[in-house]
């Protein structure tokens, strides 16, 4: 979403609920993810190429909010906030699973950024091939790593 995108949605999200209620988003900081090697002999050049793809300036815009901006959005709508923020990988045995999950995420955003004719984003055969040495690097062991920021709003 573009930076100015949160704040309307935000709002509009706030008209339901009455007073008394709570309402939780939590969004990744996905443009600061790290790939991590699960074993000795993972692999994670694809993995390391798509993350790096959130680094660019253009991405970087799109992807460096939300969870960086929305504690002080809720508040400024009147909300009490709670902030939380945690590790995505901190259960190990979910890793291949967080892995396949994130993975199937960021090939629907390549593609459909590509599609758009975003600026910065991979061309399409660059994401068809990378995709197939992706799925290798998570079955060698390879892991996103990044934060959870959740932000807890108290509607008075």
């Amino acid at each position: 979403m573009d930076p100015d995108g949160w704040a309307p949605v935000l709002q509009n999200m706030l008209l339901g609920p009455k007073p008394g209620a709570t309402i939780q988003w939590t969004e990744p900081a996905i443009s600061r993810t790290q790939v991590l090697r699960g074993k000795d002999d993972s692999m994670t050049a694809a993995l390391k190429s798509f993350s790096h793809m959130f680094r660019s300036p253009m991405m970087k815009r799109r992807f460096e909010n939300g969870w960086s901006t929305l504690p002080n959005l809720v508040e400024q709508a009147g909300l009490t906030v709670e902030v939380g923020v945690v590790s995505c990988d901190r259960v190990a045995e979910n890793r291949s699973a967080l892995a396949e999950n994130e993975f199937v995420a960021l090939m629907a955003a390549a593609r459909k950024m590509a599609e758009g004719g975003i600026s910065g984003a991979l061309e399409v055969s660059k994401i068809n091939e990378l995709e197939e040495i992706a799925r290798g690097d998570i079955e060698s062991g390879a892991y996103p790593q990044h934060s959870l920021h959740t932000a807890i709003g108290f509607k008075t």
